[in-house]
This record gives C-alpha cells, sequence and structure tokens, in this order.
C-alpha cells in the first residue's frame, strides 16, 4: 500500500514520456477535474454483465473505458484496475454518456479523432483512502504531463 504523507512523488509513473494530449475548449469542459490520458486494464462488472477493457484517460472523478459494449446510460458498475506503482483500486462507478465511435455520442464535444468507442464513468461512494490515493494520483500525473 503507498503512502498518503506526500513521499510517493516517485512512485507514480517516475519513468513514463511526456503524452500529447487533446483538450476540450474551457467553455464546453463541464468537468470539474482534468482528464489525464492513460491505459489500464479495467474489469467492469455489473448485474448483467463482465468485461474486461482499457481505460483511455482518468480524472479525480472518473474515468472513460474503451469498449463496443453499450451499457445504459445511469447504470452501476464495479470497476477493478491497478495503478502505474501497482495499487489495485476497486470503484464503484455509473455509466454517465457512451460514444460509439461513429461520430454520434451523447457527449457531442468528446475528442472524437483520439478515442475509440466507449464509456464514460463517474466514480461515487468513494472510501476516503481511495478517493485520496486517485486524487494523490491525478496531481502527479498532472504534473507529469502538463510542466
Amino acid at each position: 500500500m503507498m503512502s498518503l504523507d506526500g513521499s510517493c512523488s516517485s512512485t507514480f509513473g517516475g519513468e513514463e514520456s511526456p503524452t500529447f494530449i487533446h483538450r476540450r475548449p474551457a467553455s464546453l469542459e463541464r468537468r470539474s477535474a482534468s482528464r489525464l490520458p492513460i491505459e489500464l486494464d479495467v474489469q467492469v462488472e455489473g448485474a448483467a454483465h463482465r468485461f474486461d477493457a482499457t481505460s483511455a484517460d482518468i480524472s479525480r472523478g472518473g474515468m472513460f473505458v474503451l469498449t463496443h459494449r453499450a451499457i445504459p446510460i445511469g447504470t452501476h458498475v464495479m470497476l477493478g484496475f491497478t495503478l502505474p506503482n501497482g495499487t489495485a483500486i476497486e470503484v464503484l462507478a455509473a455509466v454517465q454518456w457512451q460514444y460509439t465511435g461513429n461520430g454520434r455520442g451523447l457527449d457531442d464535444d468528446y475528442d472524437v479523432d483520439t478515442r475509440g468507442p466507449g464509456l464514460g464513468l463517474s466514480f461515487f461512494c468513494l472510501e476516503p483512502e481511495t478517493k485520496a490515493l486517485l486524487e494523490r494520483f491525478c496531481d502527479l500525473r498532472e504534473a507529469l504531463y502538463y510542466r
């Protein structure tokens, strides 16, 4: 388990190279936290489905998961993924929107040039430790990419 006392600055992606980021204009952004590009293996489990996927980005409040699976908006799922430092995370999330990959999605401003089809998921009911861990990870990752 990683320490949350500020001593983990080298535990998250210290050897990663910068990545070019496509950002939506601030006037169109509805999120309160920045999306940070990252590919993680994600296990998605719900009442009627279970599958493996890959994330395209993550923020303090959610993630975008690449998948062709259609899951109704509002559906609750359990996500399991491991951060680059080896910390396993399990969180509850709700499907907020879908992008089908054909230029049509429920989030019309999403950057379709850089993403495939998938689901926009928002985290909820986070344990305090998990919330702090995700916040620290996103803060450190943002510092890596936006110097």
